[in-house]
């Protein structure tokens, strides 16, 4: 197709007709049509009244419609084809927004050759709000986006390509405007803060190459309602969706560890963790005010401090696996009526760090502790300064 930046302001009609026809008529043509129309506008001369002043412009444009016209119909019927109107690029539908297919022009980035003989994008410096990534960019492949390489720009949507592995620290931090990121299915780390701030951000999907979950990464998407994360994730950065618009989460059979702050401040109601799960880190979940309901699956080992802080939980069934479990996992939750044990006591269920027992012990709250007949470790009629029962309906 043409690109309308290379043609002069003046052939504004002709392009119009070459749109229509879906390829390019030949310039000699357009120019044709220009002299044709000058000629009859120096007959017509210096005219002194309106009306043949007027007869002469609407002449001049007639004759340049005609002339265009039939030298494209002429084309058509000596090369035996029927006139066409000119198509649409394909786009690929999203939820939120189209993203066309057409990859965007090396001329839009700035990059840098890797030491593999790979390219990592460096700077965005297109002007297109919806952006594909080329696979290849001369001749060789795309594999990573720099550090802060989109950051606060208008993007609106961003398709990457399947060579892409790494996701640079702010790559697209505070984007405003973007709604849709279509990932690559190989893509291993997302950086620090990479979509921190994308406050529109609606549409993701985490794919099961990814290892690494950076610092903030997605901290702020108030947009984003539901995420799946898959059980390849290893390392998390702390704050991965504090503060964002997460209403629902999955979590994948396989994941081994929840990240520190990493569903803080969410608008999350309620959490399944899965079994595979070891480990729940520090203020996993806290101040997630609208969280009424946690199940924990045998196979977990550790809750840390602050896990659940400040939740609107009534009642949590703690596991027989879970060998590390401290008060302070629920302080400031209010509502907290229950928490039941299906195994022994935890050993370090009374903190005894006084820097913590400084900050948190005037939050703590209190509720009743429940314990299966035989257990052992609890005390009656009270543990560490709990009331206590004998648990004996069924824990679920």
């Amino acid at each position: 197709m043409f690109d309308e930046k290379d043609m002069d302001r003046t052939d504004a009609l002709g392009q119009c007709f070459r749109e229509i026809g879906g390829e390019m008529l030949p310039p000699s043509d357009l120019v044709k049509a220009a002299k044709a129309g000058v000629r009859l506008h120096r007959r017509v001369g210096t005219a002194t009244h309106v009306r043949r002043f007027a007869g002469a412009v609407v002449s001049y444009a007639i004759c340049v419609i005609l002339l265009i016209g039939g030298v494209y119909l002429t084309s058509q019927l000596i090369s035996g084809q029927k006139p066409v109107a000119t198509k649409p690029p394909t786009t690929t539908t999203s939820n939120t927004t189209d993203i066309t297919d057409a990859e965007n022009p090396a001329s839009d980035f700035k990059c840098r050759l890797n030491g593999d003989g790979a390219v990592t994008i460096t700077k965005y410096i297109g002007t297109d709000p919806h952006v594909v990534i080329p696979a290849e960019i001369d001749n060789k492949p795309v594999t990573q986006i720099a550090a802060e390489a989109f950051a606060v720009s208008d993007i609106i949507s961003v398709q990457m390509p399947d060579s892409i592995t790494q996701i640079g620290g702010g790559a697209f931090y505070v984007c405003t405007n973007l709604t849709t990121v279509v990932l690559s299915p190989n893509v291993e780390t997302i950086g620090a803060n990479a979509f921190f701030g994308c406050i529109k951000l609606s549409d993701i999907t985490l794919p099961e190459s990814l290892k690494t979950l950076g610092e903030s990464a997605f901290q702020m998407c108030k947009a984003l309602t539901h995420i799946s994360i898959p059980k390849s994730v290893t390392e998390w950065g702390s704050n991965a969706f504090r503060l964002s618009g997460l209403k629902t989460v999955e979590l994948e059979e396989g994941l081994e560890a929840i990240g520190q702050s990493a569903f803080s401040a969410t608008n999350l109601k309620e959490v399944v963790i899965p079994g595979s799960v070891k480990q729940i880190n520090r203020s996993a979940f806290s101040d997630c005010e609208q969280l009424e309901k946690i199940v924990l699956n045998e196979g977990l080992i550790s809750i840390d401090i602050l896990a659940f802080n400040a939740t609107n939980i009534r009642e949590i069934v703690i596991p027989g696996t879970v060998e590390s479990c401290s008060e302070f996992a629920f302080i400031q939750c209010d509502a907290l009526q229950k928490v039941k044990f299906e195994g022994n006591a935890p050993t370090d269920f009374d903190n005894q760090d006084p820097v913590q027992e400084s900050l948190y012990g005037q939050y703590l709250t209190s509720y009743t502790i429940c314990y299966r007949e035989g257990a052992e470790g609890f005390t009656s009629p009270e543990w560490y300064g709990y009331p206590t029962e004998i648990w004996v309906e069924n824990s679920k």
